[in-house]
């Protein structure tokens, strides 16, 4: 009852522990319906969080507009870090090339000096290369990448070119 008295829902608070405990399914189906934006801002971001974590596999689109949420409602913050990471990785996972370079450039831009920043980047830039529609979609990479300061993108064209040669995606390299 002083969970209701407080304004949060029995079901979100379950959603919570199960989640915080490793009980996926629980987790999974008590999070599922919560609406994060009718709950107080400062929960908007953990819950999220947890919910984009919960729903990961099944529905990607689903889960990178809960992971907007998430950071949208806590800017600057270590949300909003994470959720910009877990988007990369769902973005370049499902081959979204242009908007994973467009989403990685904006992490690298806000959390660049990140102790996580090096593994996002080789991660995607991973990805990216090792996509084999990368060049059907170098126009959308090369506009992405404009974005970034020079000695950024240089760094990402590097790490791509080093990736391409070594999975023999040369076409990659000569663009």
């Amino acid at each position: 009852t002083q969970v209701v008295q407080a304004g949060l829902s029995a079901v979100l608070v379950e959603g919570a522990v199960a989640y915080a405990t490793g009980e996926r399914e629980a987790a999974t189906k008590l999070l599922a319906n919560v609406a994060v934006r009718t709950l107080p801002r400062l929960l908007v971001a953990p819950v999220a969080l947890a919910q984009a974590a919960t729903i990961e596999e099944e529905r990607g689109g689903t889960v990178l507009a809960i992971l907007d949420e998430a950071r949208l409602s806590a800017p600057g913050t270590l949300a909003e870090e994470a959720a910009l990471r877990r988007s990369v990785d769902l973005l370049t996972r499902d081959g979204a090339v242009t908007e994973a370079i467009a989403m990685l450039a904006k992490y690298l831009w806000r959390f660049g000096g990140s102790i996580h920043a090096d593994a996002v980047l080789s991660r995607a830039v991973s990805a990216i290369a090792g996509n084999p529609r990368i060049s059907d979609q170098i126009i959308g990479v090369t506009s992405s990448l404009k974005r970034l300061e020079p000695d950024v993108r240089n760094e990402m064209w590097l790490a791509i070119a080093q990736v391409s040669v070594g999975q023999g995606a040369l076409d990659l390299v000569r663009h």
